[in-house]
């Protein structure tokens, strides 16, 4: 379905849509001035960070609880600043010290200290999930009551204060009592805000800290509800009963900017969305089939007909300001002729069949894109099965990144290093998602290594460049599409900008 068919079905349904239902909603709201009402497309479940670290839940979880080092967005920076930690220094090879900031208290009253932190990192370790993979590394030894190291098992490890905005701090008292869900339930920080109520399904309220340590955050309450459906969300904006819509479908984007009242916030994300190639299943073990698929693939034209000013075609693994990119890397480029060279070539002048795996409900657009990729690789001689299914289901299936044939998938890292998506995500046999790799590519494995065992940013930038174009140009094992541009619908009443995060960091801000 080409985008402008798709764009058009949707403006029809919309605007036979009955507000009758978002307006019915919105009167059970606050409408005043010093409350936010904020919609998105996901339920929240958990609001503990480490356990659901998931964006839709992540949003609002970090609202309340803070991390030790944190990403700031300024509008054209996106940098790693002090959060809970007012300041840290590399002590010597193996040893960081973090300083955190005194005076600081839960909103239980317990205080922060360096064992709070500890604490915290043996929290993580438990959830075998994702503990391990994000600070197994690290070792906490409390110094002080307000001073902490982290020794790391290699040295000069680079990536620790990184690694430490994602470690959220826990009170130690209260989360020891309560356990991981009591604390997902009812979660307390040091945060901007603090949970106030939480009606399961229905909307989850946080109110202002009033004894928070940092600036004061000048909105005194915001409503959170989950609506799936995309018109619905709009509707509500429309109405007046939702401030900001959070996953605004690009579809809807037009009638959204057509509301005197509302506009579209858009800002590049840090998500982007690819096909890993499976490299240990055939027919795409052998690396010129992988290289055919690459080739066969013109995401220009995916982009211009299905996302429009809504995503930005993505010829490498990293997006500009992270380690390793480069804007004059090329990566592979559209050539169908090459590709049906390379298929002969590896013995498939006739044609092959592969599977393409996506998520049914991934980011938006994703089943078109898969549907237009097999377009495109027909007329290569590549036959591809669509494998569709929701996204739990999928990494249910393929969790290891262990898929035949090509996978459909998107990534944003939860912390902005490039080691994260190269050593702990995508490109290393014993990442996460590494299952599809050839079993034998040391040389992507000691790359990686090397990048993260010093503090040379110069070799670093250097190495993960090198990396990009073994993965995408040499082996073929990630063919890049586009990376997403968010978009929100925001009332022109609230002062309040987006992140590349997909964070709300509402904390800053006002209503006009």
């Amino acid at each position: 379905m080409r985008r402008k068919t798709f764009l058009s079905t949707l403006a029809v349904a919309v605007s036979a849509f009955s507000l009758s239902a978002a307006v019915s909603s919105g009167d059970a709201l606050a409408q005043d001035k010093d409350t936010l009402n904020v919609v998105q497309a996901a339920v929240v479940n958990m609001l503990e960070p480490d356990f659901e670290s998931a964006r839709p839940s992540l949003r609002i979880s970090s609202e309340i609880v803070e991390s030790i080092t944190k990403y700031v967005w300024d509008g054209k920076d996106y940098k790693l600043q002090p959060s809970l930690a007012e300041k840290w220094e590399q002590v010597d090879d193996h040893t960081w010290r973090f300083h955190l900031r005194p005076g600081v208290k839960f909103t239980n009253g317990e205080p922060l200290t360096a064992e709070a932190v500890r604490f915290t990192k043996d929290v993580y370790m438990e959830n075998k999930r994702s503990g391990p993979p994000l600070v197994g590394d690290l070792e906490i030894k409390v110094v002080d009551d307000l001073t902490f190291d982290v020794v790391t098992k290699v040295p000069n490890l680079p990536t620790v204060p990184a690694q430490l905005s994602f470690l959220y701090v826990y009170p130690p008292a209260y989360h020891a009592e309560v356990k991981t869900q009591g604390f997902g339930n009812a979660p307390i920080g040091t945060g901007p805000y603090m949970l106030d109520s939480w009606q399961k399904g229905v909307a989850i309220t946080l109110k202002a800290n009033a004894d928070y340590w940092g600036a004061k955050p000048k909105i005194q309450k915001i409503v959170y509800r989950s609506i799936a459906d995309d018109m619905t969300r709009v509707a509500e904006l429309q109405a007046g009963s939702a401030d900001v819509v959070a996953d605004l479908s690009p579809s809807l984007a037009p009638l959204v900017e057509a509301l005197p009242d509302a506009e579209v916030k858009r800002i590049p994300s840090q998500r982007r969305v690819f096909f890993f190639v499976s490299a240990k299943h055939k027919p795409t073990d052998d690396v010129r089939v992988r290289q055919a698929i690459a080739y066969a693939i013109d995401r220009t034209a995916i982009v211009s007909s299905l996302l429009a000013q809504d995503a930005v075609p993505l010829k490498g693994i990293y997006l500009p300001g992270e380690i390793g990119y480069e804007a004059s890397f090329e990566g592979v480029p559209y050539d169908p002729e090459k590709a049906k060279a390379l298929l002969a070539e590896a013995g498939f002048a006739n044609g092959v069949t592969i599977d393409l795996h996506f998520n049914q409900d991934g980011t938006v657009m994703e089943p078109y894109v898969a549907q237009a990729v097999q377009a495109q690789l027909a007329k290569v001689g590549i036959t591809a099965n669509l494998d569709g299914a929701a996204q739990s289901i999928m990494i249910q299936k393929y969790g290891a990144g262990d898929s035949t044939g090509m996978s459909l998938a998107n990534y944003a890292p939860i912390y902005a290093d490039s080691s994260f998506l190269v050593s702990r995500a995508y490109f290393a046999s014993k990442s996460r998602y590494g299952g599809y790799l050839e079993a034998d590519d040391k040389q992507l494995d000691e790359m990686g290594a090397a990048a993260n065992l010093t503090t040379d940013a110069a070799f670093r930038q250097k190495t993960y460049a090198e990396i990009e174009k073994h993965v995408i140009v040499d082996k073929a094992y990630w063919v890049p599409l586009y990376q997403l541009v968010d978009s929100y619908g925001v009332s022109k009443k609230i002062d309040w900008n987006p992140r590349p995060d997909q964070n709300f960091d509402f904390g800053t801000a006002s209503v006009r």
